[in-house]
């Protein structure tokens, strides 16, 4: 089939891609987005469960995440809290949606926590538990700030003392109770998507840094708020911005390859159409790179650095239980979830959502292995029904929210910023802030269209290879 012509061609309709597809149709560049998906949004996705608004993948924003902060302003969008008890007014102290308060709410509904030590489930206070786990959070990151005190620049100075650190030998190294360090893994398993002996400490330390170097505005900058109308209406909002000025989104558009010879890149895809830009952006998930085949082939940084991947292989499901709680279950990355929240109260029953560390521990098309997996962080739940996605097993994601592992982000990370030619990526993937959000995908959007709009006023500037 023959091939057509545009400026610039887009690989994925997620935040990055659409973010720099408004940015350069608007400044006057031609362009043509390519998503493999029948929807927009990449890594998230807005759906219904039993009645209510749920994100099945990305979800929370935060004023502290600049890029996306914006875009809600931008676009008049509000905001939501999460938590059972979010709408009956503001609370001075809060974690995971726990009202913790003097002031009991209207619905009277006593706060609960559970976590598991050993084979042992243990209850106790939720302010115990809180404190608990903000003290383990606050030593693992104790030198955030002195390393990271611009966390947007995380390269900006040696970090080779850390970099080959993981997560699991930071809180190893620490002398924390049973209690504490299970509560403590659980926060930090569910923030990594992944074991903790898989992720590189700075990732940690690099949100911790960006949320003000403390683990009560961590919380809440990474677990309280999210789009009243859900992500879908801010990508909705994104998407319509650029074809309003006469971006092409085509859905169903799963990208083979990408040749790229002289100041011409040919882009075919897997239904047998071709297209040409002088410039194309690759803003899709690290891990899904090895599908596309390149020639030439990227830098051997570039592929070495999706050789190693990101170990994000973890899970996030909704569950409806019967009851009315207020509650946030905890326990290692050896169990099925890491973590169990309240979100919403639905009559006389509660929908949760549950993160863990590895896809293999549950199976999302079953309920009885999602109920079992509820069940070892809430003994007594009675599970109505669940709905999720796998995000590890979907071809188009290969995996949740980006947490390099050790040594990677000095390794690789600068180098996935450069092109190659007329080639750029971009995602949450290869962000400097907030990797692994929405802001950062938003990020990585925004720098990767400024570049070639500098790229197209100096045509001869090329790229690095």
């Amino acid at each position: 089939m023959s091939s057509s012509a545009t400026d610039v061609i887009v690989i994925g309709g997620g935040f990055a891609g659409l973010t720099a597809a408004r940015e350069l149709q608007n400044s006057g560049l031609q362009t043509l987005v390519l998503e493999a998906r029948d929807r927009l949004g990449g890594r998230t996705w807005t759906k219904e469960f039993s009645g209510k608004q749920v994100e099945l993948g990305g979800a929370w924003v935060h004023w502290h995440q600049p890029h996306v902060w914006t875009e809600i302003t931008r676009y008049g969008l509000t905001l939501a809290e999460s938590g059972v008890a979010a709408d009956e007014g503001p609370r001075s102290r809060v974690f995971a949606g726990i009202d913790l308060t003097d002031q009991r709410h209207a619905s009277d509904i006593v706060p609960q926590v559970g976590w598991v030590v050993g084979d042992e489930f243990r209850t106790g206070a939720v302010d115990d538990a809180v404190d608990r786990i903000n003290d383990g959070v606050r030593r693992v990151c104790a030198d955030a700030y002195g390393l990271l005190a611009r966390p947007h620049d995380p390269l900006r100075i040696d970090v080779s003392g850390v970099e080959s650190m993981t997560v699991r030998d930071r809180l190893d190294s620490l002398d924390l109770d049973p209690d504490t360090a299970v509560l403590t893994e659980a926060a930090l398993a569910t923030c990594c998507s992944a074991h903790l002996e898989e992720v590189g400490l700075l990732a940690v330390l690099r949100w911790y840094a960006l949320s003000g170097g403390t683990p009560e505005l961590l919380w809440d900058c990474v677990d309280r708020y999210k789009i009243k109308s859900g992500t879908k209406s801010l990508i909705d909002a994104l998407a319509l911005d650029a074809q309003m000025t006469g971006a092409d989104i085509r859905l169903g558009k799963a990208v083979s390859s990408v040749s790229q010879a002289g100041k011409s890149i040919e882009v075919s895809t897997l239904d047998g159409e071709s297209f040409v830009a002088g410039n194309v952006i690759c803003a899709i998930p690290l891990n899904t790179m090895s599908g596309i085949k390149f020639l030439p082939e990227l830098s051997s940084l570039k592929s070495a650095a999706i050789q190693a991947g990101q170990p994000s292989h973890g899970v996030k499901a909704w569950v409806k239980i019967k009851g009315r709680h207020e509650y946030f279950g905890a326990g290692a990355t050896s169990l099925p979830f890491t973590w169990l929240q309240s979100e919403y109260l639905l009559g006389e029953d509660t929908i949760f959502f549950a993160f863990g560390s590895d896809s293999d521990s549950v199976d999302l098309a079953s309920a009885e292995s999602v109920s079992d997996g509820v069940r070892r962080l809430m003994p007594d739940a009675e599970v109505i029904d669940h709905r999720a996605h796998d995000w590890v097993r979907d071809s188009r994601s290969m995996g949740t929210w980006s947490m390099p592992g050790p040594e990677l982000m000095s390794r690789y990370l600068h180098g996935l910023q450069q092109p190659d030619g007329g080639l750029f990526l971009a995602g949450s993937d290869v962000a400097n802030g907030w990797n692994g959000f929405i802001d950062g995908a938003i990020e990585s959007g925004l720098s990767v269209a400024r570049r070639i709009l500098a790229r197209q006023a100096a045509p001869h500037s090329g790229g690095d290879r």
